[in-house]
């Protein structure tokens, strides 16, 4: 799988762990986020499969590269 990280500019941050987008070569989309498997909304409960992962990012974060990834 090939990525190329489409976090706009201002959201990524040099060093650390944060929340980040790419795009692959498969027409996807690889999310980094905070991960919520400890404290499931109960909204989401039976809806996760056991090969899935429910994560959180800020809405600046999906807004911002769904603009970016259209061009």
């Amino acid at each position: 799988m090939k990525l190329i990280e489409i976090t706009p500019k201002l959201l990524q941050c040099g060093i650390g762990a944060c929340p980040a987008i790419f795009e692959t070569n498969r027409g996807t989309y690889v999310i980094v986020g905070r991960n919520l498997a400890d404290e499931l909304p109960h909204e989401l409960r039976g809806r996760v499969g056991s090969h899935e992962t429910v994560i959180e990012v800020p809405k600046e974060l999906l807004a911002t590269a769904t603009i970016v990834a259209a061009k």
